[in-house]
């Protein structure tokens, strides 16, 4: 995929996306377990992450993202975008820690 294929998918994934009120990754105490249980989000035991405009994607447990949250994403410089093998959901955290979320279609 191109930057510029990766640019245009990134503006039509925030587009559709919603953003999910009072959740911030900067506040104290942000859990990002207990926001995904929220929303009723099902993530597979790995995840991957974007940090590049699908030029850059790890793969991780899940439960490793959440445990260290804090030491993965850093305000500032990071946007990221988390999703599973499914691609049933999409969850957006941007650089200021406000988060967005996109379920798509079968949910």
């Amino acid at each position: 995929m191109s930057v510029v294929e990766g640019t245009a998918l990134m503006k039509t994934l925030c587009e559709s996306s919603r953003p999910v009120e009072h959740a911030n990754a900067k506040a104290e105490g942000f859990d990002l377990a207990a926001l995904v249980h929220s929303l009723e989000l099902e993530a597979q035991e790995e995840v991957f992450i974007n940090w590049d405009d699908f030029t850059t994607i790890d793969r991780m447990r899940f439960k490793d993202l959440t445990e260290h949250f804090d030491y993965i994403w850093y305000p500032g410089p990071d946007d990221i975008e988390i999703f599973d093998d499914s691609l049933s959901w999409i969850l957006s955290v941007d650089h200021g820690g406000y988060v967005r979320v996109l379920v798509l279609a079968g949910r």
